[in-house]
This record gives structure tokens, sequence and C-alpha cells, in this order.
């Protein structure tokens, strides 16, 4: 059929599989760094925030700009962004930036979740 788009590899799959799981569980981390700091745990909140933004920065650093630069566009400036957040939920102990990377996050790592399964990668 013209014009349609040939089913992705296995490499490419297991690609989206691995960036999957580093979406939610830099997810994971954001808000177990939100519930912290609303808990009044500020150094486990640290710790949880930090770590997402290291899962963030290295999800940044392997967007392909070559491959992808639609898909780089969009994402880029939404990780640069939500770490941005999670500095600033750190440094002021403000569990209300958190909850906002939260909420600029989650619907990247569903959308992830859901093109994953809809391949047949059973994210």
């Amino acid at each position: 059929m013209p014009g349609r788009v040939p089913p992705p590899e296995g490499d490419e799959v297991a690609a989206g599989q691995l960036a999957t799981a580093l979406l939610e569980a830099a997810l994971a981390h954001i808000r177990a760094g939100a519930e912290e700091m609303e808990a009044g745990r500020i150094a486990l909140a640290g710790a949880s925030l930090r770590e997402a933004s290291r899962i963030i920065i290295d999800l940044h650093t392997a967007l392909d700009r070559d491959r992808a630069p639609a898909l780089t566009a969009a994402l880029a400036p939404i990780y640069r962004w939500v770490c941005l957040r999670l500095t600033d939920a750190a440094l002021l102990s403000d569990s209300s930036r958190a909850r906002e990377a939260e909420r600029a996050f989650e619907p990247i790592a569903t959308a992830f979740h859901r093109a994953i399964g809809a391949l047949g990668g059973h994210a």
C-alpha cells in the first residue's frame, strides 16, 4: 500500500521500551519527590527530584535530532522546563513546582507507553 509506514524493527521497539521505562521511572521519582516534600521529608524529596532530573537529562541527551527533528523540537523544551521546575522545587522546598513538573511530564510518559503498547512492545 503506497504511503504506508513499515512497522518498526526489533531494535526500534526495544529502544522505545527503554525510553518508556525511563519516562515512567522519572515520573515515579517526580511523584515520590512531591509526596515526600508534602510530608515534610525534604532530604528524601530532594533525592527523588534529583534522580528524576538525571533521568530526564539523559532522555534529552538521547534525542536524535537528525532522525526525529519534529519529536526533538517538541520534547526538548518540555524536558528542559521540567528539569528547571524540579530544581526550583528542590531549592525552594516547594511541592507545587514538583506537581507542575508532574503535570507537564505525565502526558509524555503516557503517550510513549500507549505507543509502544500499540506496536506490540507491551510497555
